[in-house]
């Protein structure tokens, strides 16, 4: 008689899904975030290789195609400015600038109000009401205010110097912002029974901020981070556009926008190409930001 018993197999326990993988499940499922994905990810390629495959450098001048209107002669497929360099190069540099001043900036904003934030959370007693209260009198300073008086005070000549200058100032006054967030997502976290553990377990409060707390508010810290980008470029632009942004020979969309805007009548083209590109650069990002919203936090697009 054949034997038809088969030994059961053994059961293999359920693989559980973290909160990061959940949160890529549902933007995934979200068509607006993903095209706007896709979209930033473009741009930010278009950023970095651009201008080191096209034809055209952005500083070289050309005195026989000042203010040549579009053409697909020489390549110049946006034409050229009122000095005569090609606006496709210009157009692909100003981009970079842009997306490298929102990055940079973003990121000195989230080193100094995640770590400030995250220290003043914990620690609780006076010296989170010391520290919130520094935050309080600086919230009160217009913070363009003090970018311009920098911007104005500090006079650098070198392009790249000038740039740095600028990631500094816009960073130093966005991170504001993100040391109350993280501060109100530590006071709701340094209860929990992993601090706790930890605590028991011989780690020192800085050890507990960096390595257990810090991590949890990674969440709304991404979500800043996307949709504080716009909010920067927007700023450099302003900058830009009343004369305090980047230096020539380096540009951005925004000192783009403002030497279109001054030359509209004569050449137009100027003006339509960058402005495009902000209005794509600022949708995107602020698309992709609202999805990372949605996604981390499911109950919120559960509302909407």
């Amino acid at each position: 008689m054949t034997d038809l018993s088969i030994a059961a197999a053994p059961s293999q326990p359920a693989k559980g899904r973290s909160l990061w993988e959940d949160a890529r499940r549902r933007l995934a499922r979200n068509p607006a975030a993903m095209i706007s994905l896709y979209a930033t990810a473009f741009l930010v390629l278009l950023a970095i290789f651009g201008p080191l495959l096209w034809v055209h450098q952005y500083d070289t001048i050309y005195p026989d195609r000042v203010a040549l209107a579009p053409t697909f002669e020489h390549l110049h497929l946006l034409g050229a400015d009122t000095v005569g360099r090609d606006m496709v190069a210009r157009l692909l540099v100003g981009l970079r600038v842009s997306l490298l001043v929102g990055a940079a900036a973003t990121l000195v904003a989230l080193t100094i109000g995640v770590a400030y934030g995250a220290i003043a959370g914990f620690a609780g007693g006076w010296l989170d009401e010391a520290m919130m209260r520094i935050v309080d009198v600086l919230y009160a300073i217009p913070f363009v205010f003090f970018v311009i008086v920098l911007m104005s005070v500090v006079q650098l000549r070198d392009p790249l110097a000038n740039l740095l200058l600028i990631f500094m100032a816009i960073g130093a006054v966005e991170w504001l912002t993100m040391a109350r967030i993280v501060r109100g997502q530590t006071l709701s976290l340094r209860r929990k029974e992993f601090v706790d553990a930890a605590r028991a377990a011989g780690a020192s409060p800085l050890q507990i901020v960096f390595r257990h707390i810090v991590p949890n508010v990674m969440g709304p810290v991404a979500v800043f981070a996307t949709l504080n980008i716009p909010v920067i470029i927007l700023t450099e632009s302003f900058l830009s556009f009343i004369g305090l942004g980047v230096q020539e020979p380096l540009t951005s969309l925004g000192k783009l926008i403002k030497e279109g805007a001054d030359q509209m009548m004569v050449a137009p083209w100027m003006l339509v190409s960058p402005a495009l590109a902000m209005l794509v650069t600022l949708l995107a990002l602020n698309v992709l930001g609202d999805g990372l919203r949605d996604a981390l936090d499911p109950n919120e697009g559960n509302r909407r």
